[in-house]
């Protein structure tokens, strides 16, 4: 977390210094074209609202040629001492090879995690669902890993090259003589950056085994697998692992009724041959939530047929 989370903490920084908070301000900022706070509000940064994160991102790296001209701008000896002395100190630490790549990395890593992080707010979503987007999210990552560091560095480049920001490692007298000043600075960049896709890989993967194991455990209450005969001996097992957790569910009644659940879904499917509605009609086999089944179940009273199924859905819904 320490390496990849300041670049980003950073661009939010200087973008809510040149627009302010939520969208507004002082008056020596407004200077900066209003396109930069046409398209994005700009929050308070908090650890769990990774959108805060890609608005900050998005905002720097959309418009970084305004900011900069802006920040030149509130440096000037027209301004009080405290703005010039802020704007200063902003200008110097977004003008550098590395601040770019940071941001060009992040600004294309970050949509894909808000996405996710937006569908997973789904209300009824199914832990199947959530699992192939988390996974999707995870494939991104690993597999666009040697893409994304080489575009992130080659976009940087070419903004330095345009605005005349100098390609230079900075040295501390401390660092001179560790070892990995045998890398090129460009190649210590892309070594930075591959930890980053690497942490936050390695962080998704961890949430994805915690849902598939989730997910593995109450599979039989999904609707596609209630309805399929050859997932019988699979489900017995799955029943199994959970009643050997949960003492409160009677593993041999919990079995009979997914039997019967099974049958009552199939009575209630669609006719072919019949133009009539039927219940079944409102379930969607492949989206349907254990929260949409169980909501399902009450509204068509066969709630007191499913004792210890209905103790199911409200724990997994």
């Amino acid at each position: 977390m320490g390496l990849w989370l300041p670049p980003v903490r950073l661009c939010w920084f200087y973008a809510t210094f040149v627009s302010g908070p939520d969208g507004g301000g002082p008056p020596p900022c407004r200077i900066l074209d209003r396109s930069f706070l046409r398209y994005r509000t700009v929050k308070r940064i908090v650890e769990t609202l990774w959108s805060a994160r890609y608005d900050a991102v998005f905002a720097i790296k959309r418009h970084y040629e305004n900011v900069v001209n802006a920040l030149e701008k509130l440096s000037e000896q027209s301004e009080n001492a405290d703005t010039r002395g802020e704007a200063s100190t902003a200008l110097a630490s977004i003008s550098t090879f590395p601040f770019l790549c940071f941001l060009n990395v992040w600004g294309n890593i970050l949509p894909e995690v808000d996405s996710v992080q937006n569908y997973l707010q789904t209300k009824g979503l199914a832990l199947g669902q959530a699992m192939r987007a988390v996974e999707s999210l995870r494939n991104f990552l690993t597999d666009q890993r040697d893409c994304l560091v080489n575009n992130s560095l080659n976009t940087a480049m070419h903004t330095c090259a345009t605005m005349d920001i100098p390609v230079v490692r900075r040295v501390c007298k401390k660092c001179r003589m560790d070892s990995d000043t045998i890398l090129s600075f460009q190649d210590e960049i892309k070594r930075d950056m591959f930890e980053i896709i690497d942490g936050l890989a390695s962080e998704i993967e961890g949430r994805f085994q915690h849902l598939k194991s989730v997910n593995d455990m109450f599979a039989f209450l999904q609707l596609s697998h209630l309805l399929e005969p050859a997932n019988d001996e699979l489900m017995e097992t799955q029943i199994n692992n959970l009643t050997a957790l949960y003492d409160e569910i009677n593993g041999d009644e919990l079995k009979l009724e997914v039997r019967r659940l099974r049958r009552l879904l199939q009575l209630s499917a669609p006719d072919p041959a019949s133009d009539q509605n039927s219940k079944f009609k409102e379930l969607d086999i492949d989206s349907c939530s254990a929260l949409t089944l169980m909501q399902w179940i009450v509204k068509w009273g066969f709630t007191e047929m499913l004792p210890n199924m209905r103790l199911l859905f409200w724990g997994s819904s």
